[in-house]
């Protein structure tokens, strides 16, 4: 398939007698955009389809833009064309006939075209120019086989976003693949960044204890915001019974609201406590917590064949009896955030509505706001999540 045709040759008379020499003229004027550039920016486009791409973005004074517009047009791509302000409105009237988004940046094309790359990237595909995605920041290596298999959290050389490249507490930030970027159209923007951290978290935690009958109780300690949000999702996936450790009255308050079925306030002996709530040793325990003392009274409260999941990073020491691990068949594991499927699944279970939204305390993205909110997490009782909200983007 090719999206140009075969132009006719004219010769010019006045231009023939004036230059003493035959002169044709190429009528590219008829091609099907009306421009010769779709024969070149085509076969791009064509070229691109092939590998995948799966929407086309263009830098345009106006011409160019008609035939990637036409292109997109003709493959079924998607297109947006960005052109300065100084293009025409007939311009942009043919680039927009063609079915593209069209946006007006900049006084020149070098504006223009530096906005188009800033937003999306020279490689991007996937995302256009003013689409909210939400960013999973967990990437690995790309090349070891648990990158392969979609578990970039367990890449033992990761790369995570913020913390090994840059992009923590900022407003823009580069990612590598668009593969990394979760759509999150319909959700409440402040709500949908925990997803990528909080709500993750909780649901790679609960997804390590699931499957069980809906009324065998699951114990969660710790109800700040992760904690808050694996109550949220067990209630989202159909958990009934669900037993809540904490010690604050009003965090506990609001994991009932959530969901949660059963309440403890822990005192020095929390084991006993969580076996009195849920009738007898438990089958799952997920610790968001994770110090001496909680993971200690979640080992105990465990009924044999149970399972121990500790996400909390307090830290501390668990001694195990190792006979007993074997003959009870106990299990512990750790769980460090999710894999981009589970956030895929985190976004698609708030989209229908199911996942309760956990409360958000929305805070400017700057210095002092960044210092105030970090205080407040040391001091405990952050009833949530705090967000930092940059400014308004320029797309």
């Amino acid at each position: 398939m090719t999206l140009h045709i075969d132009t006719p040759l004219l010769e010019s008379q006045p231009l023939s007698q004036h230059l003493g020499r035959r002169v044709l003229l190429k009528m590219d004027a008829l091609q099907p955009p009306g421009s010769f550039k779709i024969r070149g920016i085509g076969y791009a486009c064509e070229e691109h389809a092939k590998r995948g791409k799966r929407r086309f973005v263009s830098s345009s004074g106006g011409n160019a833009g008609i035939a990637v517009a036409y292109a997109g047009r003709a493959l079924s791509i998607p297109v947006t064309v960005v052109v300065p302000q100084s293009t025409g409105e007939r311009a942009k009237d043919l680039i927009r006939l063609q079915g593209a988004d069209v946006i007006v940046h900049g006084a020149t094309w070098q504006e223009a075209n530096a906005f188009a790359l800033e937003q999306v990237g020279p490689d991007a595909v996937g995302v256009g120019i003013g689409d909210v995605r939400l960013i999973y920041p967990w990437v690995g290596c790309g090349q070891c086989h648990q990158c392969e298999a979609g578990r970039d959290n367990y890449c033992a050389a990761g790369k995570n976003l913020g913390v090994a490249r840059h992009g923590g507490y900022a407003d823009r930030i580069l990612v590598p693949d668009a593969k990394y970027l979760v759509d999150i159209t319909g959700l409440d923007p402040s709500w949908a960044a925990t997803m990528a951290c909080s709500g993750l978290t909780a649901y790679s935690a609960v997804n390590k204890v699931l499957p069980l009958p809906s009324d065998e109780p699951i114990v969660v300690i710790g109800a700040g915001g992760v904690g808050l949000t694996a109550v949220a999702t067990l209630k989202a996936l159909g958990h009934k019974r669900i037993c809540v450790v904490e010690v604050s009255q009003r965090n506990l308050d609001i994991a009932r609201e959530l969901g949660a079925s059963d309440m403890v306030q822990p005192g020095d002996k929390a084991s006993k406590q969580i076996i009195e709530a849920c009738g007898g040793p438990v089958e799952a325990v997920i610790d968001f917590v994770n110090n001496d003392t909680t993971a200690r009274a979640a080992f105990d409260a465990l009924r044999k064949g149970g399972r121990l999941v500790q996400v909390g990073l307090f830290g501390g020491e668990l001694v195990v009896p190792t006979a007993l691990m074997a003959l009870k068949m106990l299990t512990i594991s750790g769980s460090f955030v999710g894999t981009l499927g589970e956030l895929h699944a985190v976004a698609a279970l708030a989209k229908q509505g199911a996942l309760p939204a956990i409360p958000i305390i929305e805070e400017p993205l700057d210095a002092a706001s960044l210092n105030t909110a970090l205080d407040k997490l040391v001091r405990g009782g952050v009833p949530g999540r705090i967000v930092l909200q940059g400014p308004p983007s320029a797309a």
